[in-house]
This record gives structure tokens, sequence and C-alpha cells, in this order.
């Protein structure tokens, strides 16, 4: 038996072919790491609103109270 030789065409649709699974590996990649930043920024809020607020400052909340008349 013979070996058959890989002809240029079929070689360069092979290389396109890898060329196209690494572009969509990267769009993964990429799709993963945004994901990973969204769940690391709502981690962050949740965490910020679970802590108690800083106490107010009577000179902070009237001045409030008389913006607001």
């Amino acid at each position: 038996m013979g070996y058959s030789r890989i002809t240029d065409s079929e070689e360069e649709r092979l290389a396109g072919v890898a060329m196209e699974e690494d572009k969509a590996h990267d769009h993964r990649k990429n799709n993963a790491k945004k994901r990973l930043r969204r769940v690391w920024q709502n981690e962050a809020v949740l965490r910020a609103c679970a802590e108690e607020p800083a106490p107010n400052t009577s000179s902070g909340t009237s001045s409030l109270k008389s913006n607001g008349q």
C-alpha cells in the first residue's frame, strides 16, 4: 500500500480550519474573561451593600434637611 500525499489545496483547507478553531477558542476565552469580570463586580456590589452604612454626621443630615425645603 502506498501513502497518499496531502495536496496543497487540502493543506490550505486544513490550515483554514485550524485558524477558525483558534479564532473560536480566542472568542470563547474572551467571553469567559468578561463573564468572570461581571461576576467579580456583582460580588463586590453585594459585599458593599452587606456592610453597615457609615454613621451620619449631624452637619450632613441638617444640610440635607435645609436643602429639601
